[in-house]
């Protein structure tokens, strides 16, 4: 295959560099927002994440007739729990906002360690 060179005063130009580099350029334009979508809504997955598992386990710990541990660090991040029986609530907050769980005690399985 012979390449089409576009001969000027300052010298010769690939065709198909162009094309590769016009290919590259659309590529990032196009998958960048993409991408760091993506990755923002990774983080907030990860974030939901440490909150129900600091809430399971501090669910465990009420269904086996305990109170809750006040702090509790989950996925670099400190977590406060706290524990209202008369409505079955369980509030955890932390550094981002508050998630409220409603909880039945009854309903959870304690396991014996």
């Amino acid at each position: 295959m012979k390449s089409t060179k576009l001969n000027d005063n300052s010298g010769y130009m690939l065709f198909e560099s162009l094309i590769a580099l016009a290919m590259v350029s659309i590529s990032l334009y196009v998958l960048l927002p993409h991408s760091v979508q993506f990755f923002t809504n990774l983080k907030a997955a990860g974030t939901e994440v440490a909150y129900w598992r600091v809430a399971q386990d501090q669910m465990q710990v009420i269904a086996k007739g305990g109170s809750p541990i006040g702090s509790q660090t989950s996925g670099g991040m400190l977590f406060t729990a706290t524990w209202n029986p008369e409505t079955a609530k369980l509030i955890v907050s932390g550094g981002d906002g508050t998630e409220r769980v409603t909880v039945r005690a009854e309903e959870i399985q304690a396991e014996s360690p």
